[in-house]
């Protein structure tokens, strides 16, 4: 939702009925506080809630309507504005213009939360039983990593580990094929595999891994690059998590799972999958090369 690098983030105000809460990241430090000097303890759980919303898992997107469509499509006003921002802690201040400012309502014809980016094109919806699922403690950095897809909008993958160069692409049919140039073979497959087993992420902001628990993931550890139908050059990042048993997974936000993914421990990547097309298998003929190419047999 909030296209921002964790670091980036310096603070984000909550807003409800003329109220406002102002949330600061502590100086060197993965924590937020809470400045508002007002009804803080009060407020916390609203703060929760709305960041919660920010990680949840199951998230639908569809076309924002236009202003005049509002009405008939029953949205309410909304009921939080969050104010993320990208300036220093110590010029947060609830009227700074600079950051980008998400929007919570309610849809009068269901009771969903949605929740809106002024300038983008979509709106998400989130159940409202799903605000609690996330401690407020763990969601820390966590919503700048959580995007949403709709499983049939998948139409590849490609599997990562340090740099881009070393991506294995799979198409929705499965693994897909490769130019003669790119050298990677089912081997190098199963080896990227292997490393994504072995490797520890040191550098993951999230270290609670009570938060994970719920999920039933071990610390993430590397990021899906997933290619939309949408056009070419639509990718979001999703994490690939460890369960509690030896295997490896990858599951598509919207269904059951959470995927949180540190920025720090893998690049986010940026470029469209490039799947060439299988090699079609002509269909039988003569066995002789010299067969003459006439279609009366």
């Amino acid at each position: 939702l909030v296209r921002l690098q964790p670091q980036e983030i310096h603070g984000l105000t909550l807003e409800q009925t003329n109220r406002t809460i102002v949330l600061a990241r502590q100086p060197d430090s993965d924590q937020w506080m809470i400045e508002s000097p007002r009804q803080v303890a009060a407020r916390t759980s609203q703060v929760q809630q709305v960041l919660d919303v920010l990680a949840t898992a199951r998230i639908e997107a569809f076309l924002e309507p236009l202003e005049s469509e509002r009405e008939a499509l029953g949205l309410q006003p909304p009921l939080y504005t969050i104010h993320v921002f990208n300036t220093p802690a110590a010029d947060l201040r609830p009227a700074t213009p600079a950051g980008q400012i998400i929007q919570f309502g309610t849809l009068a014809s269901n009771g969903l939360l949605h929740a809106s980016v002024p300038g983008e094109t979509s709106v998400y919806l989130v159940s409202a039983d799903l605000l609690e699922h996330i401690p407020f403690t763990a969601v820390r950095y966590r919503s700048p990593q959580i995007f949403s897809i709709r499983q049939d909008e998948l139409r590849g993958l490609r599997l990562t580990i340090g740099d881009t160069t070393n991506g294995v692409d799979f198409g929705s049919e499965g693994p897909a094929p490769y130019p003669a140039d790119h050298k990677l073979q089912l081997d190098t497959v199963k080896d990227t595999v292997s490393q994504l087993q072995q490797l520890t992420a040191q550098t993951l902001v999230e270290e609670d891994p009570k938060s994970l628990a719920p999920y039933g993931l071990d610390k993430p550890f590397a990021s899906l690059q997933i290619t939309l139908s949408g056009g070419a050059g639509i990718s979001k990042t999703l994490a690939m998590g460890r369960g509690k048993g030896p295997s490896l997974y990858a599951t598509v936000l919207g269904t059951d799972l959470v995927f949180t993914m540190p920025r720090e421990v893998v690049e986010i990547l940026t470029a469209p999958l490039s799947i060439p097309p299988a090699i079609p298998v002509p269909p039988p003929g003569p066995a002789s090369e010299d067969a003459p190419e006439t279609d009366d047999g």
